[in-house]
């Protein structure tokens, strides 16, 4: 499966429409470590949070918001890893979402120093269970997952608010010496952006969102170490020449990306003194 735009069309200049490719079925197979990663998902998520249950009269603004599930400020640690993770078709058609959470979590990421924190949204049915009714943070490493943080229903991933939400409570619970941010779903370009919530029309986060939501962070101030974009066409002048106002490197591809994504390999090495590795 490959993550792909099949047609990308202009009936106005401000109207672009993102189509997704079909993939190889995986199958039901699925190894130890998956397995075992789908019991953990599960177990976190079994009780429901009555905190955060929202009546009729609740605001939008109030609804759509993280409300923290602990009450506590986390140390500083050497690293805050924050994965944008908008679900899509990619997750629903595919469960490709699920997919790279697992291999996340497979991770042997040093958790005294690095905190790596997920953000859930946007697609219509998970493949384990993570609410599509509400969007999530977890904090993810070493094949355990905790729930960090929910909104009280589907906030939209292709808004500007949402991204700012999800990077403010980040970096105040988890402050960190050093910060990235990483986008995964699909991608279009400087035109189209990325991160098209299914839940919202396939509403994306371009470009002057993405600047929206970064001038409301402490990011305006100070740099990311590097910011991301786990999907496709997201490697260009455009989105380089904004980035360059809020992270010091730019990890994108110019070219179409492969449905199974990054080689999360790399949060292992957080932490850890590489100057005497053979990497």
């Amino acid at each position: 499966m490959n993550k792909q735009i099949m047609h990308i069309s202009a009936a106005i200049l401000s109207l672009f429409m993102l189509v997704s490719c079909a993939g190889n079925n995986t199958g039901n197979e699925q190894t130890k470590t998956e397995q075992r990663a789908l019991e953990i998902i599960g177990e976190d998520n079994t009780d429901p949070v009555k905190a955060l249950s929202v009546s009729s009269h609740t605001s939008s603004s109030t609804a759509d918001k993280l409300v923290p599930l602990h009450l506590f400020r986390h140390k500083q640690k050497e690293h805050t890893v924050m994965i944008y993770m908008t679900g899509s078709n990619l997750e629903s058609a595919h469960g490709a979402a699920t997919r790279e959470l697992q291999e996340i979590m497979s991770q042997e990421i040093d958790s005294s120093k690095v905190n790596v924190l997920v953000y859930t949204g946007g697609t219509r049915t998970w493949r384990v269970n993570i609410p599509s009714t509400c969007n999530t943070v977890y904090a993810l490493g070493n094949n355990q997952i905790m729930t960090a943080a929910r909104t009280g229903r589907s906030s939209n991933m292709g808004a500007a608010e949402s991204l700012a939400d999800f990077v403010n409570f980040s970096s105040e619970q988890y402050p960190a010496e050093n910060y990235s941010l990483i986008f995964w779903d699909h991608g279009g370009g400087p035109l189209w952006g990325c991160c098209g919530d299914e839940l919202f029309q396939n509403d994306s986060l371009t470009l002057s969102e993405m600047k929206t939501a970064m001038d409301q962070t402490i990011f305006r101030d100070r740099h990311l170490d590097f910011v991301g974009f786990d999907a496709c066409l997201m490697g260009n002048l455009e989105v380089a020449s904004l980035w360059q106002n809020y992270a010091d490197h730019m990890i994108a591809s110019e070219e179409l990306e492969k449905g199974a994504g990054w080689d999360y390999s790399f949060l292992s090495m957080l932490g850890k003194d590489t100057d005497r590795q053979t990497l």
